[in-house]
């Protein structure tokens, strides 16, 4: 039967807030034996001085096929999502905006770099400028090195020469080459260039051409030319910079794609692969990557820019590791948790939204434990109402910071949730009813 208002009686506070862990009859109490924490909040928020007040409710603002993988970041005037395999932007006046872009099913993983938005899921990748314009990770590699043949149109001096291209596209990068090809020069002899490769993508705009001295193994650059060029003559050795993306490639689509200490990380499977410093979308496929033993739940870069405190955290399996330092050549592994994390639980926040004395960034994520947990700069791990409050581990999680009338929250949505063995069973719910006059 209908609850008149005049029959509501004030409850609380709870200034502990929920305590799901304390066995039967164990919540804790004050003085006078009244509970200070609760088993559940439903449909409730509890402010810092644990009283309840009504939760807002929502509304769809948008039908969708197939919606996943909203996005946002704070430097940016509009978020991302997926609906019906294609990427879509949302502008801040709630206007939704079609990018053209094929993405398939897969849950889609984001980063902010420069000012340019990587995306990747296991199938898909790619960048969009600051115009929503969609470009791949990385330049067109080229499939090969020109064809060298002597001539007598130079002069050259004698001795072996190489030479490598590479393709330049109109975002100004420059992709990797592959081993370069080689000539031998007697004294008085030359060479020239044919079958340059052609180039299939669109935005290549230009070949580089190195070329070494005799005898040497730098490569400088030696002319920039309008691709689809097919041959030319070499007059002398390179003069310009010298080549530093010889055996670069393209890095290939993850499950999570990161951005930090100058370099591009992806999560494919169970390896982390990464680029090379400032060059994002390329790595070295022999050096660039570390695997795991099972696949990888998490993985972030944290600390960037500190002196101290930077490196990578990930999570594979049963554990949760840190790896200090801001170059991976000199990564030192620790186990930072032992318990895995919630696979898409992580966000990184400032850390003066959790309580903490700094604002730095640090990272949040719900361990497969239960409990949501802090990863600090230096690879230092706290976690949230430890032996107070679980979560249901999952299958696949989303997590996000709600802040709104004075509270700041942590939000997570669980696919496929399983209980926790610590958590109590037994319920003391808070409920608040409204009625109308």
């Amino acid at each position: 039967m209908p609850v008149r208002d005049d029959d509501l009686r004030p409850g609380g506070p709870w200034p502990l807030g929920i305590n799901n862990v304390a066995g039967e009859g164990a919540l804790p109490t004050d003085d006078d034996g009244i509970p200070r924490a609760l088993r559940e909040a439903d449909n409730v928020d509890l402010d810092a001085a644990g009283r309840p007040q009504r939760r807002r409710g929502h509304q769809r603002f948008r039908p969708g096929a197939l919606t996943h993988s909203l996005w946002s970041h704070e430097h940016l005037q509009y978020g991302l999502f997926v609906d019906g395999g294609q990427l879509h932007a949302l502008h801040e006046d709630e206007q939704v905006e079609a990018l053209g872009i094929d993405v398939g099913l897969d849950p889609l993983s984001y980063a902010l770099i420069g000012d340019r938005v990587f995306f990747s899921n296991s199938t898909a990748s790619g960048v969009l400028d600051i115009d929503l314009q969609g470009h791949p990770w990385s330049p067109e590699h080229p499939a090969g090195q020109p064809v060298l043949t002597p001539s007598a149109a130079s002069a050259l001096a004698p001795g072996q020469y190489q030479v490598a291209v590479t393709f330049m596209d109109r975002l100004g990068r420059e992709s990797g080459s592959t081993l370069a090809a080689a000539i031998d020069i007697a004294e008085g002899g030359g060479f020239e260039l044919s079958d340059i490769p052609l180039p299939v993508a669109p935005d290549t705009v230009s070949v580089a051409v190195y070329v070494s001295g005799p005898n040497d193994q730098v490569l400088r650059q030696y002319a920039v030319l309008p691709a689809g060029t097919r041959s030319a003559p070499v007059l002398s050795a390179g003069e310009g910079r010298a080549l530093t993306t010889q055996f670069l490639r393209p890095l290939p689509s993850g499950h999570i794609v990161r951005g930090g200490h100058g370099r591009q990380f992806v999560a494919c499977g169970q390896e982390v692969l990464w680029s090379e410093a400032l060059r994002y979308g390329m790595f070295r496929p022999a050096a660039s990557r570390m695997r795991f033993n099972a696949p990888i739940d998490l993985m972030e870069p944290i600390g960037d820019g500190l002196p101290d405190g930077a490196g990578l955290y990930v999570a594979a399996g049963a554990r949760t590791y840190w790896y200090a330092g801001a170059d991976p050549k000199d990564f030192s592994q620790a186990v930072a948790r032992g318990s895995g994390a919630v696979p898409g639980s992580a966000m990184v926040v400032n850390g003066d939204v959790l309580g903490l004395q700094s604002a730095a960034p640090v990272l949040v994520w719900l361990a497969r434990d239960g409990y949501f947990c802090v990863g600090l700069p230096g690879g230092q791990v706290q976690v949230l109402k430890k032996g107070e409050a679980v979560v249901d581990d999952a299958d696949h999680a989303a997590l996000l910071l709600r802040e709104q009338d004075g509270l700041s929250q942590l939000v997570a949505a669980l696919r496929a949730p399983k209980g926790q063995s610590l958590a109590v069973t037994d319920r003391a719910v808070a409920h608040v009813i409204h009625r109308d006059p």
